[in-house]
């Protein structure tokens, strides 16, 4: 069986329409504002929920004791102003969540809090087992969302720990002329960073990151999208250009930088080493030009 009921306004026009072939209901038609109205039989004429299609928000009011006066929202959506809000008029505001199997559902047993009363997120507790706040990668698929060890950032609650993925820490520097990932970098004239092409320079300032598979974990002083702006590893684990033709590179050789542009290559002169050193080799290179994966560490 199909139908459809109409209730007219105090005009001839349709108000609000009960549609059983779309199994709609709607409220504010031809002109009028649709508003949801459900009041406690006790409230005095104070609504406790409303959804208003006209300002586009959907209010919860707190049920009022027998000497209060007026209405408190407590709880409110606005699509207009695209906020949600808790809390407000005296209550205290708390968005929780609690585990599936919780039968007192009180703050104290909520694995996840963010409180307007005290200002805080609190993650865990309560028996849970996830003190952790975790982002993953924009690739991350469905099932790697539950898996902690392939998370980008974790900070764990447990332990203390802030845990990065990636492996160095670098700072955006401005760069003159072209400096791509794993590019050997030294201080310019005005303080800009330009690729190095000398044998044991003392300007020497780092490596640019993000070569190969290794990506900071770290990026200090990025204030903006520049194209001349780059990250310089200032320590940690990077690919680094290397030149193994002045001398063959073993595990836990020093680094200097070398006359081949951009390149490193192993420090055979300790007299002139000081200074100039770009870190330790982790892995061998016995001839030719490769990115060789190193641990800065200047000096």
């Amino acid at each position: 069986m199909t139908g459809k009921v109409d209730i007219k306004g105090t005009g001839t026009v349709t108000t609000i329409e009960l549609n059983g072939d779309s199994a709609t209901v709607t409220a504010g038609l031809h002109g009028t504002n649709g508003i949801l109205n459900l009041q406690d039989a006790g409230s005095n004429g104070w609504w406790g929920i409303l959804a208003n299609s006209a300002n586009r928000s959907f209010v919860i009011n707190k049920v009022l004791a027998p000497n209060e006066a007026g209405a408190f929202t407590v709880i409110s959506l606005n699509g207009q102003s695209g906020a949600i809000e808790a809390g407000g008029h005296g209550v205290e505001g708390h968005l929780a969540a609690f585990p599936a199997a919780t039968v007192n559902r009180v703050l104290t047993n909520a694995n996840v809090q963010l409180s307007g009363a005290d200002g805080y997120l609190r993650l865990g507790g309560a028996g849970g087992a996830g003190a952790n706040l975790v982002l993953y990668p924009t690739t991350a698929k469905p099932g790697d969302l539950k898996d902690l060890s392939k998370a980008s950032i974790r900070l764990d609650g447990e332990r203390g720990d802030i845990i990065l993925a990636n492996a160095d820490c670098a700072e955006d520097f401005e760069v003159v002329g072209e400096a791509e990932p794993g590019t050997v970098m030294v201080i310019g004239e005005h303080g800009g960073l330009c690729s190095s092409d000398g044998e044991y320079d003392r300007r020497v300032a780092g490596v640019i990151s993000g070569a190969s598979d290794l990506k900071p974990g770290i990026i200090l002083g990025r204030t903006s999208a520049s194209p001349t702006r780059h990250p310089l590893a200032l320590t940690g684990q990077v690919y680094c250009k290397v030149d193994a033709d002045y001398a063959t590179v073993e595990v836990g050789d020093l680094l200097t930088t070398s006359p081949t542009r951009g390149h490193a290559m192993k420090a055979t002169d300790s007299a002139r080493s000081f200074g100039a050193v770009i870190g330790k080799a982790l892995s061998t290179l016995h001839a030719g030009q490769g990115l060789l994966r190193i641990l800065v560490a200047l000096q």
